[in-house]
């Protein structure tokens, strides 16, 4: 991500946040410091993302928190913007907007959010609007012979392909793993892993719902992935 942008802008102020308070319209504005290309935990369905550190400023002085920047994260092959909430990362578009749209393109996209707030103290509106920008990358591809992504390494000596089919060890086992008895096996980092989940007394090998992969759970039978993608049992030679 080469550069990120966005602001929210308050107005529409009624009952006390306008006759108590006195709020009036005003924005807070951020710009981006920092990113950090990643794969946010808590965010599986993040194929491509970064980390965006950002400055606020603005003149909403009741807005003040001590808070002096912010985190956020965006899945660049369908750009979604997600914001990190309580230790999760949320699509703020379905979970925050009243009504919201993301324009995209293959280099970047603007989102715009309406939001509308009404409570016992009163009501405001507030719009947020967001622009990222990226620069399209030549991803390695690790069966060609060639070093395309120009990092100096080509094929499986990238590890960009440490877990590819081309250079993995693992055949048929997954990153998201799978049940062999009480036997969580899984693929990491191109080698296949395991772990015994019968060790601690009344958890089994089963279907992390929210994280998207299997794992040691307390339950009392095993429950696999209900789409189905990742079949509970492992692959037999």
């Amino acid at each position: 991500i080469t550069s990120g942008s966005g602001g929210w802008l308050y107005t529409d102020f009624t009952g006390a946040y306008a006759d108590v308070y006195g709020f009036e319209p005003c924005t807070v504005e951020w710009v981006q410091t920092g990113f950090e290309t990643t794969v946010p935990e808590g965010c599986p369905s993040c194929d491509v993302a970064s980390l965006i550190t950002a400055e606020k400023t603005g003149d909403c002085a009741w807005t003040s928190d001590g808070e002096a920047s912010i985190t956020m994260g965006f899945n660049i092959e369908s750009a979604t913007f997600y914001e990190f909430v309580e230790g999760e990362w949320v699509n703020a578009v379905e979970t925050f907007c009243d009504s919201g749209e993301i324009a995209g393109s293959t280099t970047g996209f603007t989102y715009n959010c309406e939001k509308f707030t009404d409570g016992p103290e009163g009501s405001y509106n507030l719009s947020n609007t967001l622009t990222v920008t990226w620069e399209e990358i030549d991803l390695e591809v690790c069966d060609d012979g060639i070093d395309n992504d120009g990092d100096g390494a080509a094929d499986c000596d990238d590890s960009d392909c440490a877990s590819d089919a081309a250079c993995s060890e693992c055949g048929d086992l997954t990153h998201e793993g799978c049940c062999d008895g009480d036997i969580l096996r899984f693929c990491e980092e191109g080698a296949p892993s395991s772990a015994d989940c019968s060790v601690e007394e009344g958890f089994v090998c089963s279907w992390y719902e929210g994280e998207g992969y299997y794992g040691c759970k307390e339950e009392s039978d095993s429950v696999a992935d209900p789409s189905g993608v990742h079949p509970l049992e492992c692959p037999t030679d």
